[in-house]
């Protein structure tokens, strides 16, 4: 397997990031996601915790003790704080060490990323004395939470971060967060990691075994039934007896404690006769090494919220093809920069493979769209810009609420 040191990168920060690094007043953030599973949103946190580190902040990224993060701080390039749990919700043990963690830090910001920690970092933060308290939400749910726990609840909050205008219209449906707390900020992708490159390009299709003249189509995300991985290999097969040269690629890891779904598919891809043309990839830990391998990029869950690794795959050059649910309609614009197409329906997404696998020229042309959507909408300095503003709104006592 090529070694990733192979290819260190040239970084070159931004103004914008040189001017926060000059700041005589850091923030103090505590980036905080327990969950023992590795996907899009803890990925999301992991990087953050740098970005805003490299920016000038003091940043204190927690995970949960046993989860796959933990012990690998290689992520996010500081120290983690592991705190192991027993319960999900609210764990008295793991409570009194993030409660003194808040008292010995002092954060002026609390950042969850996920419902299930809220309890604990609300508690955490009466306990330990302070911080506002930000959450940005990841996940679609319709569930009404209009009960006195929960008004209580998300009453706590200082700012409600929502990730896409679907989500915003949701929560405000849903939730009971006043709207002037409620920032909708899409995700940024830093395109000085996430591009395309030749060289990569070569040398992962060259150890896979993949022919130069070969398309290469992927799947990135968690091995788990709701990313469409079964409906994504029956299209594989339906489109491979029209045209046996396509190569499938699916990227990503099982769960923590939930495994046996990776030897179904592994399974499946026998029955289906696409042993020779299906590649498993662990998740890896540099993955902008791994995707300007693809021609195609494929998003096939049913409901995605937004689909990180889908921006992230067009902005290594990959033109998209996504299920017209959840977030995705605002990333994808049909035939215009990718294809979209209806959730769990094999035969349409076959059709879309196809269109892109026999049209060269058409997947060029969605490509370059693809990564100039990225450029103007899914920039990383901008979507970090707009994070920080608000941050520093909340730690002088102010912020409303924003779209865009």
């Amino acid at each position: 397997m090529p070694k990733m040191s192979e290819f260190p990168e040239k970084r070159k920060d931004a103004p914008v990031q040189k001017a926060w690094m000059n700041r005589e007043h850091p923030l103090r953030i505590v980036e905080l996601c327990l969950n023992r599973a590795l996907g899009g949103l803890e990925l999301y946190m992991a990087r953050l915790s740098g970005h805003l580190s490299r920016r000038g902040h003091r940043v204190v990224p927690v995970v949960e003790g046993s989860g796959l993060l933990a012990g690998q701080s290689e992520f996010t390039g500081l120290p983690l704080e592991a705190i192991p749990l027993r319960w999900v919700y609210l764990d008295p043990a793991g409570l009194i060490r993030l409660a003194g963690l808040v008292r010995r830090f002092r954060p002026h910001i609390i950042h969850l990323h996920r419902a299930q920690d809220l309890p604990m970092a609300v508690l955490a933060r009466r306990l330990g004395g302070g911080g506002k308290l930000v959450f940005t939400l990841q996940i679609e749910s319709k569930r009404k939470k209009q009960d006195p726990y929960h008004r209580w609840l998300y009453g706590q909050l200082d700012a409600l971060v929502v990730v896409t205008r679907r989500l915003q219209h949701l929560v405000q449906q849903s939730l009971p967060v006043s709207r002037e707390k409620i920032h909708q900020i899409y995700y940024g992708v830093d395109r000085t990691r996430f591009r395309p490159n030749p060289l990569l390009r070569s040398v992962w299709r060259e150890h896979l075994g993949i022919g130069a003249g070969q398309t290469v189509i992927g799947l990135v995300g968690r091995l788990e039934p709701g990313k469409g991985h079964l409906i994504f290999l029956e299209a594989a097969a339906q489109v491979s007896r029209r045209l046996p040269h396509l190569r499938f690629v699916m990227i990503g890891s099982e769960t923590a404690g939930r495994t046996g779904f990776r030897d179904l598919l592994e399974a499946r891809v026998r029955e289906l006769g696409l042993v020779k043309q299906v590649r498993f990839l662990d998740h890896q830990q540099r993955i902008h090494e791994l995707l300007p391998m693809l021609d195609v990029v494929v998003l096939a869950s049913r409901k995605e919220t937004f689909g990180l690794a889908l921006v992230e795959a067009m902005a290594a050059g990959a033109a998209p093809i996504g299920t017209n649910a959840g977030g995705v309609p605002e990333i994808i614009e049909h035939n215009r920069n990718g294809l979209l197409v209806p959730p769990e329906d094999a035969e349409a997404l076959a059709r879309a493979l196809f269109k892109l696998a026999g049209d060269g020229g058409k997947r060029r042309r969605l490509a370059r769209a693809a990564r100039r959507t990225v450029e103007q909408k899914f920039d990383l300095d901008e979507h970090l810009n707009r994070l920080e503003a608000l941050f520093l709104q909340l730690s002088r006592g102010g912020a409303r609420g924003t779209s865009g």
